[in-house]
């Protein structure tokens, strides 16, 4: 079974939960409706880019919050050099990456 839900960084209506996270030049937060994704359920967290982790790492604590079983995370491009994978595996997720770009 395949089911789509979004986390949202701004202007959820309704009822929702949320994870905020730092970046480098202040903070911000995400957030997804409540009970959109239920106890036990399978999810992967996908993101284009990995630079700090924190987008990422936002995501897993939301999902942690709701008791969602993270298969694993995603991301198009990852910056090493800055370190955000370190985040997410310490976070608990396995991270897939399709495009590493050193030096940018």
């Amino acid at each position: 079974m395949f089911y789509w839900d979004l986390i949202y960084q701004d202007g959820v209506t309704g009822e929702t939960i949320g994870a905020s996270y730092d970046l480098e030049y202040g903070s911000d937060r995400i957030e997804m409706h409540t009970g959109h994704i239920k106890k036990g359920q399978r999810v992967l967290l996908i993101d284009d880019l990995v630079a700090t982790g924190g987008t990422l790492g936002a995501g897993i604590k939301l999902m942690q919050q709701v008791q969602a079983e993270i298969v694993e995370a995603a991301c198009v491009i990852e910056l090493p050099e800055l370190k955000g994978r370190k985040k997410v595996t310490d976070a608990g997720a396995k991270l897939y990456v399709l495009i590493e770009k050193e030096g940018a």
